[in-house]
């Protein structure tokens, strides 16, 4: 199998976040894209990151959840 192949079993659309978006709205979309990372685009559509699952827990992690 290749990477093709699953990207044409799971459609072309990709879900992003702007870099204005709070935590809380990446942890909303990343459940309801059911993903565990997203994008962030700016307004212009450029790539400018990515922001995981991962970094959300360092930064529960590091600042407890006033974060939030």
């Amino acid at each position: 199998m290749r990477i093709a192949d699953i990207l044409r079993s799971k459609g072309s659309s990709v879900a992003t976040v702007n870099p204005t978006a709070t935590l809380a709205d990446l942890i909303g979309e990343l459940a309801k894209h059911n993903v565990g990372a997203l994008p962030v685009v700016d307004e212009d559509g450029q790539l400018v990151g990515i922001v995981s699952e991962r970094d959300v827990v360092r930064q529960l992690h590091a600042h407890g959840p006033d974060v939030m």
